[in-house]
């Protein structure tokens, strides 16, 4: 495996673990239910209680969060990306 290929299977992998945490913390029943279960996820609450707020808000922060890491992965000199980049 590559370096290419590698970078691409952690941006998927950091795609669907965000993805996963997004629709979890999206409906408050899922919420309450983590926090009750693992109390030492309980300053999450403040978190929580913004994405079911503000969902599309929490969602494009994720986004651009996303986008920052990309952007940082192929910029930096000593990233696998750069060789390729060109």
């Amino acid at each position: 495996m590559n370096n290419k290929e590698l970078m691409a299977d952690l941006l998927a992998l950091f795609v669907i673990i965000g993805l996963l945490f997004y629709f979890i913390f999206l409906f408050p029943m899922f919420s309450r239910a983590i926090i009750e279960a693992w109390p030492q996820f309980a300053y999450l609450e403040e978190w929580i209680m913004f994405s079911n707020s503000y969902p599309i808000t929490a969602f494009i922060t994720y986004l651009i969060l996303l986008i920052v890491l990309y952007l940082v992965l192929t910029n930096c000199e000593r990233s696998p990306l750069h060789s390729w980049r060109g």
